[in-house]
């Protein structure tokens, strides 16, 4: 079955409703994989256990400071 790479949109750890939409969509697909990038000191943990309770068989997570300074081409980086 195909990954499907789901990018997780979330502020502070808490994951925007769009996102767990888009997981379930990804299941119909294949294999929901999500990516989080985060800066350092965001609290991730309670979003990564939303992920793995809306059926994220994976989840990628990058942790950077650019994020925080420079967010748009930061994360379009680490995307590519």
């Amino acid at each position: 079955m195909a990954e499907v790479v789901v990018y997780v949109d979330h502020v502070d750890g808490a994951v925007r409703k769009p996102t767990l939409e888009l997981l379930t969509l990804a299941r119909r697909l294949g294999e929901p994989v999500a990516v989080v990038l985060a800066a350092p000191g965001d609290g991730l943990d309670p979003a990564i256990a939303v992920l793995a309770e809306h059926g994220a068989t994976r989840i990628l997570t990058v942790r950077a400071g650019e994020f925080a300074a420079h967010p748009v081409v930061a994360r379009a980086d680490a995307l590519q």
